[in-house]
């Protein structure tokens, strides 16, 4: 039963092949190599930074060592390699000894969170403790501070509680700084705003120029009339990101946070003369509450935009979804970007369902356009589905476009339905998919690798998939010549051919396409259904154009329309076995666009003259010149009619017979004579016999000869066409003849 599952798990998953699952490169954390075992939350957090000197995954471990690691890993050993050793990135805190034995055993989560610019990495740890002399003693609690990093050196960034040590009377409210900084960090070079989020206790949005980190950060939350606002709220922008959701030419943020009541909702944040605002409509807050308690709506925010409009849809995970037969389940609900005054309504909502219980889909989110179709497939993660084992969906932004974006009021599926879905479970690697973040190109096969935070069991692990290239291919076919197939042809031929369409890269590829012709109609084979096409190439055309020429054999002359098909697969025999862990650049899949089956219809039926019956008439007499009375008692004569054109349905002989009486058989006594109809059709190429027994007894001396007169009929109302005649002398023997 269990086989069987499986087995139709990868059929439902294997639709589409996006990463070469069994290939994963592993990153670990450098103190890994001596030390296998060691315990560590490696991959809690995964950043890409593409500086001027180098290309890296920075990946968070913020439980490792209490205090927590950063480490950079160089991507470009993921060409080659199938573990990747990462080093520490060193950042340091200032020390004070006597505000250390205030919190002997606190941890600090460095690396909570991570974001990266081209020039630094950004890391916080959000539970960084510290302590101040007062009039009264020592006062601590767990503030969280940030520390930028490049190549350099580490500097701590100047958060509030840096800036209140400076300066106390400036910041002197306790609810600005205490309960934790860094939860959330977000760089946005475009638009040089860098965000630190303090999520706990009373939240806060800090920023500064992400040109210029060091520089002291602003506080949202000192302002009045935003702390009124949003003071109310707990978890404040644990979920946070940007995009282009109201304009085309505008950036906003977008941020989570949760009610009293456990329910989510979602605010905007807009820049303006380099400070952030509340975005308002009317002069109300824009937000979008989830209707729904406990569901974790909006711990994780993404930007991306699925219906090609310019504007960016917002992409909402709520990993504890749930309804009344399955928990924890996960959603991810996708609102439409476009009219701020109505990004509440339902119509402008798609949601994407988790399958499995407690598997928590929706925990993290990220997209990219991996096919080259212009449309940004979503990655999707369920970190504790299958008993935490976790489990990665790549979901096809064609399949995505066409399934909900172009509906035109709410939709909501569940991810098992959707076919186009690559399903990736790497054991023995527990939380799969924890994080997620797109890398450039290691393998310059032209499309990102993934990564894939896999922080849990102890024993955290980061894991690269390789990408595959997408080809695009287009099967068509057409009958060659005459389009309409004659009756009295014994074949025809198809022309089938294959367009590949290749991207930039890889300038290589290898494999080949099978194409298996059939048809369906009465009286046909096709003596070769099937050839190949060989695709290996080296510095290959972009545009390649593959023939084949495919002879259908036609056993009858019937009149009739056939369908002829032709279905075409890439064969991918790599990706079948599944221990392999062998992955080259030049592999290749189909892209979604690809037509991979053609049909046409082709008629056969006459045309012309061809459509007229062409019918002739021979009498057969298989005995001598002349009739030797008394010789048999019967004979018989046969009227052949051959139809050479058309069917024909009304056809007929008319005869007249003298010298014998015939015997009428199938023929009628008619006007003096006999009607003998025809078969109906009598169908073309055929020929039908009309067997006249004579009585050879009767004839007297006053008959002279056997005649047989013969009409043909085209149609038995009409005049005949064609007329024949037999004449047979009789003669007499005088031997034996006796006279009295």
């Amino acid at each position: 039963m269990l086989a069987a599952l499986f087995m139709l798990q990868l059929l439902q998953y294997a639709a589409c092949m996006f990463f070469h699952q069994h290939s994963a490169v592993t990153v670990i954390p450098f103190e890994a190599l001596s030390k296998p075992d060691i315990y560590t939350d490696f991959g809690f957090t995964v950043a890409f930074s593409n500086s001027s000197t180098s290309k890296r995954i920075v990946v968070g471990a913020p439980t490792m060592d209490h205090v927590g690691k950063v480490y950079g890993c160089l991507t470009k050993f993921a060409f080659t390699d199938t573990k990747i050793e990462c080093e520490e990135q060193i950042m340091t805190f200032e020390w004070k000894e006597d505000h250390l034995d205030m919190f002997p055993n606190q941890r600090y989560y460095l690396g909570g969170s991570i974001a990266t610019t081209s020039n630094y990495t950004f890391a916080c740890a959000p539970l960084w403790t510290q302590a101040e002399r007062t009039n009264k003693g020592l006062k601590g609690d767990a503030f969280g501070t940030c520390l930028v990093h490049d190549e350099y050196d580490t500097n701590p960034y100047q958060g509030i509680f840096e800036q209140h040590i400076k300066q106390p009377m400036k910041f002197n409210d306790y609810t600005l700084f205490s309960g934790g900084t860094g939860w959330s960090t977000l760089a946005d070079e475009e638009n040089d705003l860098l965000i630190i989020v303090k999520t706990s206790l009373t939240g806060d949005i800090l920023y500064a120029h992400a040109s210029d980190p060091l520089k002291p950060v602003k506080s949202m939350m000192s302002s009045r009339l935003v702390k009124k606002e949003l003071g109310r709220y707990w978890n404040l922008g644990y979920g946070i990101t940007s995009g282009k959701f109201f304009s085309k030419d505008e950036t906003y943020y977008a941020f989570s946070m949760t009610e009293k009541t456990m329910e989510g909702v979602i605010s905007f944040l807009e820049q303006k003369k380099d400070k952030l605002y509340l975005l308002k409509d009317k002069k109300k807050e824009v937000k979008i509450d989830s209707r729904h308690t406990a569901v974790m709506f909006g711990t994780t925010l993404s930007a991306a935009d699925l219906n090609l409009d310019g504007l960016d849809e917002l992409l909402v995970g709520a990993p504890t979804h749930y309804d009344d037969e399955i928990f924890e389940s996960g959603a991810v609900h996708i609102y439409l970007g476009g009219d701020v005054a109505t990004i509440t309504s339902m119509n402008r909502v798609r949601t994407i369902l988790g399958r499995s219980e407690f598997g928590r889909f929706g925990t993290a989110i990220t997209s990219m356009d991996i096919d080259g179709d212009s449309k940004r497939e979503l990655v999707i993660s369920a970190p504790y589905e299958d008993g935490g084992l976790g489990a990665i969906y790549i979901l096809s932004g064609y399949e995505v476009y066409h399934t909900l974006m172009k509906s035109q009021n709410y939709k909501s599926v569940c991810v098992s339905e959707l076919k186009m879905t690559q399903r990736i479970q790497k054991k023995p690697f527990r939380n799969l998919g924890f994080s997620l973040q797109f890398v450039d190109d290691v393998d310059y096969n032209g499309c990102n690798e993934l990564a894939a935070g896999a922080p849990g069991g102890g024993r955290g692990r980061v894991l690269i998939f390789k990408c595959f290239q997408t080809v695009n291919v287009t099967i068509s076919s057409e009958v060659v010549g005459e389009q309409i197939v004659r009756e009295q042809d014994t074949n025809f031929t198809v022309k089938v051919c294959a367009r590949v369409q290749l991207p930039d890269a890889p300038n290589d590829i290898v494999g080949n396409i099978t194409v298996v012709n059939s048809i369906i109609g009465e009286a046909t084979h096709i003596p070769k259904p099937k050839f190949v096409i060989d695709l290996t190439c080296f510095t290959c055309e972009r545009d390649q154009l593959h023939c084949e020429y495919v002879t259908v054999e036609l056993n009858d002359k019937e009149p009739g329309d056939y369908t002829f098909t032709s279905k075409a697969e890439l064969q991918n025999d790599y990706l079948d076995n599944i221990n392999s862990t062998e992955f080259n650049t030049t592999w290749v899949v189909t892209n979604q666009h690809s037509k991979l089956e053609s049909s046409i219809e082709v008629p056969r039926h006459c045309k012309g003259n061809d459509c007229i019956p062409k019918l002739s008439m021979e009498i057969i007499w298989n005995g001598s010149s002349t009739y030797l009375l008394g010789s048999s008692a019967n004979e018989t004569v046969t009227i052949r009619v051959r139809n050479d054109g058309n069917a024909s349905y009304e056809s007929c002989v008319w005869l007249r017979v003298s010298g014998a009486p015939l015997g009428l058989g199938k023929c009628d006594n008619y006007n003096e004579g006999y009607r003998c109809y025809l078969t109906k059709p009598l169908r073309r190429e055929s020929k039908q016999d009309i067997n006249l027994v004579l009585n050879m007894t009767t004839p007297t001396n006053l008959d002279k000869e056997l005649l047989v007169d013969g009409y043909l009929y085209e149609n038995c109302n009409q005049k005949s066409i064609e007329e024949k005649k037999l004449q047979i002398p009789f003669t007499l023997t005088s031997a034996g003849i006796s006279i009295n």
